[in-house]
């Protein structure tokens, strides 16, 4: 799910347009929406040397749900009455969404695709470890009987309801008739036409140090390009171990030019399961200043060979050749 908009529009949507009179607000995105697809990956990867390892992913995709703003832009704008003739709000918009999801019958396996993952792991020492990596490189392609696409350029323009000849009587039909007016300005045009994803692509570049056995500090430059617009952030993570089978971590993140990211986790480990819970900001209940909103909960089950000792049928063959 991709969700990025701009704070003075869902300002504007949840507060009003009050502390916005006579400002023009704008609201342009590309590649909003939602994407669940099911990735059945396989991935090799080779030691070439003791400093370099590289690794490939190739994948399998088939597309279950897709809402896709390809494009939204909306520009919202209150006059000032002080310095125009009239009191107004005016909204321009120009969308184009593609929407496809699961319907009954065999369209749904139309909906696929194909990406792939490379990357490189080098160790410069015991303590230093770098790597890089590119992902989700790749596309899925929507069947046309399996999607609608939605769109529409307009402008609409809401005069004044309140005036003076209209003070001393009942309004609320007359701000009823305005509401279904809008109504039916905003629906939008709809057809049904083939259309391709891109999978929100992703860079990574890393580095590890091990200050000792019990503590390590990992940065990450992390790139998410979508519709070639790139998201930007930092991550670092503290990792403390007290036990063999306890550690904590302290995370810190910076994005999108927010520096509120504070974050905290552990790990349990155990000989069969490891468990992992994190929240990558505790600061996250104003979800107006909230950057980043993400609870993670992860359990492995360790299926754990019994460890067999070879059997020396001769076991001083050494000495009979």
């Amino acid at each position: 799910v991709d969700l990025d908009f701009n704070t003075d529009f869902l300002r504007y949507l949840l507060e009003g347009n009050y502390n916005y009179i006579g400002s023009p607000v704008s609201q342009d995105r590309k590649g909003l929406g939602l994407l669940v697809y099911n990735s059945t990956s396989l991935g090799y990867s080779r030691r070439i040397n003791s400093k370099w390892t590289l690794g490939f992913r190739a994948k399998y995709l088939t597309g279950l749900m897709n809402i896709n703003f390809e494009r939204l832009n909306i520009d919202l704008y209150t006059s000032n009455p002080i310095v125009e003739p009239s009191f107004y709000t005016q909204v321009k918009y120009n969308m184009l969404i593609n929407t496809s999801g699961i319907s009954v019958g065999p369209t749904v396996f139309n909906d696929t695709g194909y990406a792939f993952d490379v990357g490189a792991e080098y160790t410069h020492s015991d303590r230093w470890t770098l790597s890089a990596a590119v992902k989700d490189i790749g596309l899925i392609n929507w069947h046309k009987s399996n999607n609608l696409t939605l769109f529409q350029d307009s402008v609409i323009l809401v005069n004044n309801l309140l005036d003076e000849s209209s003070l001393e009587v009942d309004i609320s039909s007359k701000i009823r008739n305005q509401i279904d007016s809008l109504v039916e300005l905003f629906k939008l045009d709809s057809i049904k036409t083939s259309y391709s994803t891109k999978l929100p692509l992703e860079y990574y570049i890393s580095a590890n140090y091990s200050f000792s056995k019990n503590a390590a500090l990992f940065a990450m430059f992390k790139s998410r390009v979508i519709h070639l617009h790139a998201y930007n952030s930092i991550h670092f993570d503290y990792t403390q171990r007290f036990k063999t089978w306890f550690k904590t971590h302290i995370y810190y993140s910076i994005i999108n030019d927010s520096y509120s990211n504070f974050g905290l986790g552990l790990s349990i480990s155990s000989n069969k399961v490891d468990l992992h819970i994190s929240t990558y900001n505790i600061m996250s209940a104003d979800l107006i200043r909230a950057e980043k909103l993400s609870i993670n909960l992860k359990i492995s089950y360790k299926l754990n060979r019994p460890n067999r000792k070879l059997l020396k049928i001769f076991p001083n063959y050494k000495n009979r050749f």
